[in-house]
């Protein structure tokens, strides 16, 4: 320890890092938006979770139903897949809820 102390190496410096407050607000809004990944198996999923609207995106989608054909599941899995919104009431369609759309 002495020798780094003569070597002049006493001192330890940090440097933090992080994003100005536009982008902290900007990454804050988007999750307010869409959510967070939750990357877990659902079984009989509450597609509407939030007081408004629920925006789903899933890597895979694994469905079954005796009632519904092939083709149907592949549309609700490629809707899934690519990323859809499911609103609780249609006539709110549009409508600027992102605020008050969280459960409390």
């Amino acid at each position: 320890m002495n020798e780094m102390k003569d070597a002049g190496l006493d001192t330890l410096t940090v440097k933090v890092v992080t994003e100005d407050n536009g982008a902290i607000a900007a990454a804050g809004d988007y999750m307010l938006r869409y959510g967070i990944a939750s990357n877990k198996l659902y079984n009989n999923p509450n597609l509407t979770p939030c007081n408004h609207f629920t925006y789903w995106q899933a890597g895979d989608v694994w469905l079954t139903n005796n009632l519904a054909g092939n083709d149907a599941l592949d549309t609700i899995r490629e809707r899934l897949t690519d990323g859809v919104t499911i609103w609780n009431d249609p006539d709110e369609i549009g409508g600027d809820y992102l605020t008050a759309n969280l459960n409390q």
